[in-house]
């Protein structure tokens, strides 16, 4: 018995195995390099960055305390071909309204970190705070295509070794400055395959049943 329960177990797990493994999702958070404002307010801003067919999403969060609103996204690809293309891609809705094109056209402060922007995006109302992410629940994407031969995984190394940047400009920080960010460490969000739980938790039920079989 204990064999046929082993191996339906591995045969379940070995399905589970063979179907697509979950995007994983990597957090960002970002450093601050101009300093307008009298409050850093870096520790409110994030990005998540994760992949879907042949795509990869940059998703922005503003996590308000400070009064602010993230109006201009930059992607700065230094000497890599990762991507063909980077543009506005979908929001969270009533209060976002962003574009693909920025303006000005390169990050605020980028040029004392020799920061290029390839690729951009701004609020469509140049200026104008209120269509920004400016609010818990509110959030902008971006999508990039990856180039010929780059991946995911290149990405990321790139992202960490800052060989690819990405930047933001935000607006009305205490209602009256700005600053340039740029992104800094990542935290990978790994979930654990389910195969793993399912096997795990049919091997405890196994144990269970022969403890009761014993008494």
């Amino acid at each position: 018995m204990a064999r046929h329960f082993f191996l339906s177990a591995w045969m379940v797990t070995g399905m589970m195995l063979a179907q697509p493994a979950l995007a994983s999702t990597y957090t960002y958070s970002f450093d601050r390099i101009t300093s307008n404002a009298s409050t850093d307010i870096a520790d409110q801003l994030s990005m998540e960055v994760s992949q879907t067919d042949d795509s990869v999403i940059f998703t922005f969060y503003n996590n308000v305390g400070v009064t602010s609103s993230i109006t201009d996204i930059y992607f700065d690809l230094g000497d890599t071909d990762l991507f063909r293309k980077i543009q506005m891609y979908t929001d969270s809705g009533t209060g976002v309204s962003f574009d693909s094109k920025a303006t000005p056209k390169n990050l605020p402060g980028g040029k004392t970190i020799d920061f290029t922007a390839d690729f951009s995006g701004d609020s469509n109302r140049p200026g104008v705070a209120q269509n920004g992410v400016n609010a818990v629940g509110e959030w902008v994407s971006f999508a990039g295509t990856l180039g010929s031969g780059m991946s995911f995984e290149g990405l990321l190394a790139s992202l960490s070794t800052g060989e690819f940047r990405v930047g933001m400009h935000v607006q009305s920080i205490l209602g009256i400055c700005s600053d340039g960010f740029v992104n800094a460490q990542a935290i990978p969000q790994v979930p654990l395959p389910g195969a793993i739980w399912l096997f795990g938790t049919a091997l405890a039920g196994y144990g269970f049943a022969r403890r009761n079989r014993r008494k």
